[in-house]
């Protein structure tokens, strides 16, 4: 005689596997969904690279690869600093920024706040909110965050 789903539950029977089974498929639906992300972002890097290698102009490609960075972490905004032969920034390039918010920013950056740190420390940095960094300075107070 077979078991109800009710009789199986009070008595330990086969209740116990199907919510074994239930968090091994939850498991792997999570598992799928990073792959997922994975491929998307993988996706990404690949046509940043043909977009970027489809122009030789060094401007049209730096901007390129900053907007490329922008898309493949998922950001507001981003810059990119190049550097002069005196370890001072020579060229800033901004995307994401309308032309109200960089013009009230100012001048380019000259190396200080968190700038000036990846120049010293040239190590990724993401952050959530620009204004909680220690060494975050010159952003107008709506865009620090």
């Amino acid at each position: 005689m077979a078991e109800t789903p009710a009789q199986g539950r009070e008595g330990g029977g086969p209740a116990a596997p199907q919510l074994r089974l239930d968090e091994l498929l939850e498991g792997l639906q999570a598992h799928i969904a990073q792959v997922r992300a994975t491929r998307d972002r993988v996706h990404t890097l690949l046509d940043a690279v043909l977009a970027i290698g489809s122009d030789l102009d060094l401007d049209v490609v730096l901007r390129r690869i900053t907007e490329s960075a922008v898309t493949l972490v998922d950001a507001r905004y981003g810059a990119l600093g190049v550097l002069g032969e005196e370890g001072r920034i020579r060229q800033f390039i901004t995307v994401g920024m309308d032309e109200e918010t960089v013009r009230r920013i100012g001048h380019y950056p000259e190396g200080q706040g968190i700038l000036g740190l990846l120049i010293r420390k040239p190590e990724p940095l993401r952050l959530a909110e620009l204004g909680r960094h220690p060494d975050s300075v010159g952003f107008p107070e709506d865009i620090r965050r």
